[in-house]
């Protein structure tokens, strides 16, 4: 409401800023600009908004294979469960404001409602008078202004005895000021105003708004009876004399003939003013300002939606767990970063699914629930299931294969003993079949290591990995399994492949790994890793994709 209420607020002012570019042109012009300013109060962008959401943007499919350590996952996931949730408060301030708004609103309304049977009560009084127009004209006794009355069907109100205080030509002007309200549609606008302030009676912009609708329709009117070649000192006398006679009407929805700034409108009378037309910059400039309107807030519902479906899409997660080779303790804390997955991570739109490798096959224990309920007592009993001769690949295998016939996209939780360095046509079928279904695997192991996808024909013990160190990062390449000198270099491109950093260094091989340390912000990451054999210029090379949290 208060996004809304500023929304409406600076609108208001920039219709305002087009009434002063238009100000010597036609009253009807400005008077819509009136207009828009109030309906704008009525209808929130949010309502734009949400149509341009409704167009909905297919993302193209996003499949990695990443590997995270369970500790970590453990420590990131249970952190928001170390602090006590805070006491609650009541909340006053809301019950208040609403009883006020209520009160100023009910008192908006009977005021209205009472001036409006004062008005039945005129109408119901009158008879008819014989003059020829295209809605009806009666008389009526009071000392009420000429005026229309009714939407649906308009009723031309004229007060008694009031041929007696103009002439034929006055009269007949007057009766064509009103008639211009009629075909103006100008009751039906006032009445929608008139709900505007009641909603929005706290808001001052409201009230200075129905201020100009007023000036501007009674101007409106005017420039349409001079148009007419109705004679100006005749018209403007005729305003002057039911001034004099009358009372103006109590309701801004009857539309009278006294209305607005008298002086001013007799002084456009008399000089019989005429408005210049519209040229081309101004009608643009109209178009355009129309088109910023509609436009703006549905494409803001357009990218709100494609940026909706790229950076958090409706997930299906799949947790699949292999204890095959994992002992008691971490199998604890397996089912421990599962549950706090379920609490902490877990949205109110994620469907999730438990999964455990029994005797080489996937098995589903849970299928896919929104209701966190059914899950965290099926994590809390997971057992170690008997074990067949499978790999982590062939693992993978089985559980994308499972979940290639759904549709969406899916992530696949794989809960391992460690990091399996399985490459070859085995790590090609898994990494198309993952591609293929539209499925993102996440490879949680006990080892502490951050590994990716293998390429080229180096190979060793302990693949190259990326592990957190503080606030730091460090680059780990073994080189035990090569000999002579080698030089390594390393490229680190964030997600949109620029580069962020790198380091080059000549060393000999030895059992440690050789390290290099970076300071990397959150986001995610790609690093090129090129090992040269120098007796032999034999390259080697291996891509790591890692995240820092």
């Amino acid at each position: 409401m208060i996004a809304h209420l500023w929304q409406s607020t600076w609108f208001a002012a920039i219709a305002a800023l087009l009434t002063l570019a238009f100000r010597n042109n036609r009253a009807h012009i400005r008077f819509c600009l009136w207009l828009c300013a109030s309906l704008k109060f009525l209808v929130p962008f949010a309502l734009l908004i949400s149509l341009g959401s409704r167009i909905h943007w297919q993302p193209a499919p996003n499949t990695t294979i990443v590997t995270a350590t369970l500790a970590v996952a453990v420590q990131r996931i249970a952190a928001p469960f170390a602090t006590s949730p805070p006491p609650r408060t009541i909340d006053w301030l809301t019950p208040a404001l609403a009883a006020l708004w209520t009160l100023g609103f009910f008192a908006i309304v009977t005021v209205r409602l009472r001036l409006w049977r004062r008005i039945r009560a005129a109408l119901r009084a009158s008879t008819p008078v014989s003059i020829a127009a295209p809605v009806e004209i009666r008389q009526a006794p009071g000392l009420l202004e000429p005026g229309v009355v009714g939407i649906l069907r308009p009723v031309l109100l004229l007060p008694e005895g009031i041929a007696e205080h103009l002439t034929p030509a006055q009269l007949e002007t007057v009766v064509s000021h009103e008639l211009c309200h009629v075909d103006r549609r100008d009751n039906l606008f006032a009445a929608i105003h008139m709900l505007v302030e009641a909603v929005f009676w706290f808001h001052p912009f409201i009230w200075w708004i129905g201020a100009r609708l007023v000036e501007e329709r009674e101007r409106a009117c005017d420039e349409a009876v001079l148009s007419l070649g109705r004679e100006p000192r005749d018209y403007a006398d005729a305003i002057v004399r039911v001034c004099r006679a009358y009372l103006e009407s109590p309701l801004v929805c009857v539309s009278g003939v006294t209305g607005a700034n008298l002086k001013r409108r007799i002084e456009a009378i008399m000089s019989n003013y005429r408005a210049q037309t519209l040229n081309r910059w101004k009608t643009s400039l109209l178009a355009g300002a129309a088109l910023a309107v509609l436009a703006c807030p549905i494409l803001t519902g357009v990218v709100m939606q494609v940026h909706a479906q790229t950076a958090s899409p409706h997930r299906l997660v799949a947790m699949l767990f292999d204890f095959g080779s994992l002992s008691p303790d971490d199998q604890a804390r397996a089912r421990e970063a599962a549950l706090q997955f379920v609490h902490s991570r877990m949205q109110p739109d994620d469907s999730v699914s438990v999964m455990v490798v029994n005797s080489g096959r996937i098995q589903v224990i849970q299928d896919f629930t929104t209701d966190k309920s059914k899950l965290e007592p099926v994590i809390s009993q997971l057992t170690a299931a008997p074990q067949g001769s499978i790999s982590q690949l062939s693992s993978i295998q089985s559980a994308i294969d499972f979940l290639a016939p759904i549709q969406d996209k899916k992530a696949l939780l794989y809960f391992s003993a460690g990091v399996a360095h399985e490459t070859g046509a085995a790590l090609d079928r898994a990494i198309e079949a993952a591609r293929q279904s539209n499925t993102a695997i996440y490879r949680i192991d006990v080892g502490g290591d951050v590994s990716g996808t293998v390429s080229g024909q180096y190979r060793s013990a302990s693949s190259i990995h990326v592990s957190p160190s503080g606030d730091s990062q460090i680059l780990s390449v073994p080189l035990d399994s090569l000999s002579g000198e080698v030089e390594i270099v390393a490229r680190i491109t964030n997600s949109s492949g620029a580069p962020v950093a790198g380091a080059q260094e000549k060393v000999h091989p030895s059992r440690a790994p050789h390290q290099f340390t970076f300071k990397l912000q959150p986001g995610s990451y790609t690093t090129v890793v090129v090992i040269t054999q120098l007796d032999n210029r034999q390259a080697h090379n291996e891509t790591i994709h890692f995240d820092v949290k």
